[in-house]
């Protein structure tokens, strides 16, 4: 890997990856693939031997065994002996999107299979995260003991106290991190349990359910559920694995990989009516990219659990009514219209904030009494990004504060925040490396500041700022059959990112800003080279834009190929992700 000079505006430093010509020539010959893509596969460590599974990764050669996670084969074997007892089975998933893909996709194995569930989502403001008493009575009132939790209950030991005393069998599918207690349950499976030694820990909740489901359909098959009928058909519930796994950010390699772009592939036969109906209120005729699921159609899925209506977004995964799925979407759509005017006004008073606090402190806590609990997490995000070091957000709660974090790479936010609630700091918390939620007590946020950067000093391992370049770019290359050749490497996501490409020695012209925020500019690279349209979301408000803006027109680019789709007419363009001066 090559460093490049140069001053870049988001101040990273500029790598270009390493390549092997020759080994790349050989792998184009042997897997008769154009040259661009197996440089793309050499300059990303993928060897010649595995090459063929990663650009056509089957089920059979990548699927985890499922009982190798802990728990989960007797997990498996209770809810198979609870079909054949003829139990109605409760199900209780988190309010975001690996919540209800969790509860859709045991909800639609158990409805092929001929058995009654029910399910639900707590209420973000009055159940809180998880299950509680709330779930408890809502169960009891419809006589039906026997639940699975889903993306949640691994740390719920008051509830799952409570339930046990209730006499309800509780089992539990999360993938959140733990400690050695468990709560009370009749099976728990977690690949974050230090136990576990699968190797399966970068799993969402939508995927450890998705290998239950595996493992559930092999029993019941073997023990003669399906005789004289079509057993179900576990491919095509691998869009709601898909959608879990995007939108709860989890690496995009190995299983997760597999099941998103299986069900990338799955979207296109259109057989979830829920899905397709989402997709068209986004304006998708096709989800072609990991991209598609978690900006287009990932944050109107979480719109409802956002705003108090947490049960809309399993309702329409569950659908199987045309017109009610339509119906579910246009809800999420109005919905998600609502989040972002909330969401806006929350990010100005935050970046207000933040001007007051300490900027050598290796985290950002803010708080107002006037924040929207349920846009936290996104508010958190945006200053994660922006202040480029974890970043909390708290919103005032009946005794006292909740709170939602956003991480970095190296900061382990999830065991930060288990270790405050493990020092008394928090009376709830938990969550992963990227992701955390709490709540603390109304005098507490100094003293939680004050661990958490005592934490990160003593566990934070900061990655420098670096920006890593595939290869570099003609613009006469730029074509749909380009992009698409891309698409072979794909989906593309944490652990298997987008290519980015350097543009060198390019000439701006016709910038333009667009809703205050966005950049659109033309840039070719020679006098007699054509110009080519580049677009800089939210890069008006970032140092390239204001380089842009004040009169940089020649510098080198680095960027992204992306296809955009208008009135039916399929493009490619570019995506600005950095500028350097030479």
């Amino acid at each position: 890997m090559r460093l490049l000079e140069g001053r870049s505006a988001s101040g990273r430093q500029w790598y270009l990856a390493g390549s092997d010509p020759e080994l790349a020539l050989l792998m184009a010959r042997q897997l008769d693939i154009p040259m661009t893509l197996a440089g793309l596969l050499v300059s990303r460590g993928i060897g010649l031997d595995e090459a063929q599974q990663f650009l056509n990764p089957t089920f059979k050669e990548n699927l985890p065994d499922p009982i190798s996670l802990r728990g989960l084969n007797e997990l498996a074997t209770i809810l198979c002996q609870w079909i054949h007892e003829g139990r109605v089975i409760g199900l209780i998933g988190d309010y975001d999107v690996d919540g209800a893909t969790s509860t859709a996709l045991m909800g639609r194995y158990l409805r092929a299979a001929g058995v009654e569930f029910t399910y639900y989502i707590p209420d973000r403001f009055l159940d809180g995260y998880g299950p509680s008493s709330g779930a408890w009575d809502f169960f009891e009132a419809r006589q039906i003991s026997h639940l699975v939790t889903m993306d949640c209950g691994a740390t719920a030991f008051e509830a799952l106290d409570e339930a046990h005393r209730r006499g309800l069998q509780v089992a539990v599918i999360d993938h959140h991190q733990m400690g050695e207690q468990e709560p009370i349950s009749v099976s728990l499976v977690n690949p974050n349990h230090p136990a576990d030694k699968s190797g399966c820990g970068q799993l969402c909740a939508a995927g450890v359910t998705f290998l239950v489901l595996v493992r559930l359909h092999r029993l019941l098959v073997d023990a003669g559920h399906y005789e004289g009928k079509k057993p179900p058909d576990l491919r095509m519930l691998t869009p709601l694995a898909a959608l879990g796994a995007v939108c709860d950010v989890v690496p995009l390699v190995g299983v997760n990989r597999l099941l998103t772009r299986h069900g990338l592939m799955q979207m296109a036969e259109h057989q979830l009516p829920g899905v397709t109906a989402l997709m068209k209120s986004a304006g998708l005729t096709s989800a072609n990219t990991a991209s598609d699921l978690g900006f287009r159609l990932g944050p109107r899925l979480n719109a409802g659990g956002r705003l108090g209506q947490s049960p809309v977004a399993t309702k329409l995964l569950l659908s199987d009514d045309d017109t009610q799925a339509e119906k579910l979407a246009l809800e999420l759509e109005l919905l998600n219209e609502q989040r972002r005017k909330i969401e806006a006004e929350m990010r100005k008073k935050a970046e207000e904030l933040a001007k007051d606090t300490d900027p050598n402190s290796m985290l950002l806590l803010i708080a107002d009494e006037g924040f929207h609990e349920g846009v936290m997490g996104i508010v958190a995000s945006r200053l994660k990004d922006a202040h480029q070091k974890p970043a909390l957000v708290c919103a005032a709660s009946y005794d006292g504060w909740k709170g939602s974090g956003r991480s970095l790479p190296g900061f382990d936010l999830g065991a930060a925040v288990i270790a405050a609630r493990e020092q008394g700091l928090l009376t709830k918390g938990g969550g992963h490396a990227m992701a955390a939620g709490f709540s603390c007590p109304k005098d507490g946020l100094a003293a939680l500041q004050a661990f958490l950067h005592k934490w990160f000093v003593q566990h934070a391992r900061p990655e420098d700022p670096k920006l890593t370049i595939d290869a570099r770019l003609d613009l006469d290359d730029l074509s749909v059959g380009f992009w698409e050749l891309l698409q072979q490497a794909g989906p593309f996501g944490p652990g298997n990112l987008e290519p980015i490409f350097l543009l060198e020695h390019v000439h701006l012209e016709d910038v333009a800003v667009l809703k205050e925020k966005h950049l659109r500019l033309s840039v070719k690279s020679s006098a007699r080279g054509k110009w080519v349209k580049i677009m800089g979301f939210n890069m008006a408000e970032e140092e390239a834009g204001h380089l842009i803006l004040n009169g940089l027109r020649n510098c080198h680019m680095a960027v992204r190929v992306v296809m955009n789709e208008w009135q039916g007419r399929k493009s490619a363009e570019l995506h600005l992700v950095d500028v350097a001066c030479p």
